[in-house]
């Protein structure tokens, strides 16, 4: 994609790869460059395990 501001939609695992929207979140990317998103931790992390909140995390591929 263009170098850009843009919203990542996480979604819930379906056949058709239409769930419900989980979460949204604003990222950058610069141009020219390679990413990977990661979606990390719990959507209810009071009803989980821990109490690591949901959350995205974005790399720069080398």
């Amino acid at each position: 994609v263009p170098a850009g501001d843009y919203t990542l939609d996480v979604r819930g695992d379906t056949d058709g790869n239409d769930g419900d929207v989980a979460a949204s979140f604003d990222v950058t990317v610069e141009g020219g460059s390679a990413y990977s998103a990661f979606a990390v931790g719990y959507l209810t992390p009071d009803d989980e395990p821990t109490d690591a909140g949901f959350d995205l995390v974005v790399a720069q591929d080398a």
